[in-house]
């Protein structure tokens, strides 16, 4: 109260009949005095059109009190928190949304990086294998290295990448390699066999190189003398493995990655038992990816499709405790998977934590979101959702086919998982 007696008060107490006094320039205003006493409701809304928050009121010269502020209830107060409350947390997980879509955009963007300076070691190395097999051999080493430090992470994933249209033969080598080194460590072997399966696995292949070039590229539809001539590849590679130094080790691996378990492969036909623990690896990953990577779309197999044949019609050709180990690292729905989810919902498998193998990361078909925007969900954080079919691409409609985009090349890198996704788990 002021010491006239006067007390402030806000414009929205105001009623006719109270005697109100300006604190305001005359000329900032349309009353013709800055005392009087209120005559209508017109006036109080020219107040507060104004701008005016509070006036000076004079109980004495009033004929009314002021309005009267009704005091919230305890419900009111507390419905009202409580819907602050929710609101928040909405915000706060919009933002977090939006800020955890960012840092996979970027760690995924990190990864593209390392994919394709990868794949630029392994074409240099390629090229250089018949002229300067020495650098190639550096190159292979350095390459099977980098392989073998990104899975020294405790916690890594297993990535589907965009689909790509580089060149086929790089493109299966780095899976194999990718997909062996993993098996490797996988299987608990020693860090130095390791580093030999991925170089190993970078090298399978080598002896394509001298091939022509129709050969060098998986097809199913080759005649019985290219057929023969495409198996001269293990001899080549391995000669020209002699040529660059590789070791006793990977020379025999090269020389048997097309061996099988059941003695039915080539090119001498001896069994699980006379093979190298690399070389019954490569057998097995060489298979995986040409079942899933034909070069022909329709005549690829998904990769739930791949794991399940190589199981029910060909796990005699290998090694029982290596596919066991396979499987449990790709999960029953590799990357690439197309799946039917317990809502319903279709989605591909993008990711799988071998950690976690039944609950991989899926991108789900949402005709309401553009293809970009598609939602990614991680089933580890989706208790109540799970994948409860595989589908074959083919029996999709359209729209969803073209949604989820099957790929036309799988790829596989493999994606550290931070400490921070961890913990959200």
């Amino acid at each position: 109260m002021s010491e006239s007696g006067l007390n402030y008060i806000p414009v929205t107490r105001l009623r006719v009949g109270m005697f109100i006094e300006l604190e305001l320039d005359w000329m900032s205003h349309p009353f013709s005095l800055n005392r009087f006493k209120i005559r209508s409701q017109s006036q109080i809304d020219t107040l507060t059109a104004i701008g005016v928050e509070k006036v000076l009121f004079d109980p004495s010269r009033s004929d009314a009190s002021p309005l009267e502020v009704a005091e919230p209830s305890v419900q009111t107060v507390a419905a009202e928190a409580e819907l602050l409350n929710i609101a928040d947390k909405e915000i706060t997980k919009k933002v977090n949304l939006i800020s955890k879509e960012e840092a996979d955009a970027k760690a995924l963007d990190l990864l593209e990086k390392k994919y394709t300076e990868s794949c630029r070691i392994f074409k240099v190395l390629s090229k250089e294998a018949l002229s300067s097999p020495t650098n190639a051999k550096e190159k292979a080493e350095q390459l099977g290295s980098m392989l073998f430090e990104q899975i020294q992470a405790e916690h890594i994933a297993i990535r589907l990448l965009a689909d790509r249209t580089g060149e086929e033969f790089t493109l299966h080598n780095m899976n194999v390699a990718v997909l062996s080194t993993l098996l490797a460590k996988q299987m608990g072997l020693a860090d130095e066999q390791i580093k030999l399966v991925a170089t190993a696995a970078l090298l399978h292949d080598i002896g394509k190189l001298s091939l022509p070039d129709r050969l060098r590229f998986h097809n199913m539809h080759l005649s019985s003398a290219e057929k023969n001539l495409l198996k001269e590849h293990v001899s080549k590679g391995v000669e020209m493995g002699k040529q660059m130094g590789l070791s006793h080790h990977i020379l025999l691996a090269i020389g048997q990655h097309h061996e099988l378990a059941d003695g039915s492969g080539y090119p001498l036909g001896i069994n699980v038992h006379r093979m190298t623990g690399e070389a019954k690896i490569l057998a097995l990953i060489n298979r995986y990816d040409n079942l899933c990577n034909t070069g022909v779309l329709t005549e690829s197999l998904t990769p739930h499709e791949a794991l399940r044949t190589i199981f029910a019609t060909s796990r005699h050709e290998f090694d029982e405790g290596l596919l066991a180990a396979f499987v449990k690292l790709m999960g029953i729905y590799p990357p690439g998977s197309i799946v039917r989810l317990t809502d319903d919902r279709m989605a591909m498998v993008t990711s799988v934590n071998p950690k976690q193998p039944l609950r991989p990361v899926v991108l789900v078909y949402d005709e309401k979101a553009p293809r970009e925007r598609a939602p990614m969900i991680n089933l580890e954080d989706a208790p109540e959702t799970s994948i409860r079919q595989a589908i074959k691409p083919g029996t999709l409609p359209k729209a969803i086919f073209d949604y989820l985009a099957p790929r036309r090349q799988l790829v596989y890198f493999i994606q550290k998982i931070e400490s921070d996704d961890l913990s959200e788990a």
